[in-house]
């Protein structure tokens, strides 16, 4: 199984030609991680392009990547938002599983839970 992050996304698919080629419809962040790489000034644009390509690559890329690398491709993408929110309907609340939910919300450390209208509004935040 091959994993692909930060640290190597450039090193497996944004410096190997053929693999860039397999990402149709992200032309545009490769585009910027190649100008990047001729600009020294756009350094920062680097780090951007690869993280905004690892979080928009999709299962028929990933189809696609797994049939030119020949092994299964796990990807690790960066959550980088600062708040996750939860709206549950209180009608079936004892049928939902609301621990495997709530492992989404993984990292971070305050919450705050209001319920209104049948529902139970649950928040999030680092």
């Amino acid at each position: 199984m091959i994993f692909i992050n930060l640290q190597n996304i450039e090193d497996l698919i944004l410096i190997d030609p053929k693999a860039r080629s397999m990402l149709s419809g992200l032309t545009h962040i490769v585009d910027q991680w190649l100008l990047s790489q001729r600009i020294p000034a756009l350094r920062s644009l680097c780090k951007q392009s690869k993280i905004d390509l690892l979080n928009n690559i999709s299962s028929e890329h990933l189809e696609n990547l797994e049939e030119y690398f020949g092994d299964s491709i796990s990807l690790d993408k960066i959550d980088y938002h600062l708040i996750k929110e939860f709206d549950i309907p209180l009608e079936n609340i004892e049928a939902l599983n609301l621990d495997k939910t709530f492992t989404a919300a993984e990292g971070f450390s305050s919450f705050a839970v209001t319920r209104n209208a049948g529902k139970l509004y649950v928040s999030f935040w680092r």
